[in-house]
């Protein structure tokens, strides 16, 4: 743990802080700012990852549950149509917060 200066206020705070509690800024965007480019990357790599995880994940899933609903003759198929719609969205969603277009997903 380190203290360093807000660059807001210059109040002094502790490297682990959200935000300073002096005025509120956002000391770990402060932090990440100053990191260099090739540093940064680094540290969004296992958030990336993850991100590809889960969005393959649920495109798996919405996959199987639109081939089970035109399999299963109980089952309406425009429900398998919904799923293919909903694997299509997390599919776009994802290309669109890679290409940084989405503040947050």
């Amino acid at each position: 743990m380190a203290i360093i200066r807000c660059s807001e206020c210059g109040n002094e705070v502790s490297d682990t802080a959200q935000n300073c509690p002096n005025c509120g800024a956002d000391i770990q965007q402060q932090i990440f700012d100053s990191l260099s480019p090739e540093e940064q990357r680094e540290v969004l790599a296992p958030r990336e990852r993850a991100r590809l995880i889960y969005a393959g994940g649920l495109v798996v899933t919405f996959l199987g549950l639109a081939i089970n609903c035109f399999v299963d003759e109980y089952v309406p198929a425009w429900k398998g149509v919904l799923f293919l719609l909903l694997a299509l969205i997390v599919v776009i969603v994802y290309v669109h917060a890679k290409k940084g277009n989405l503040e947050r997903w």
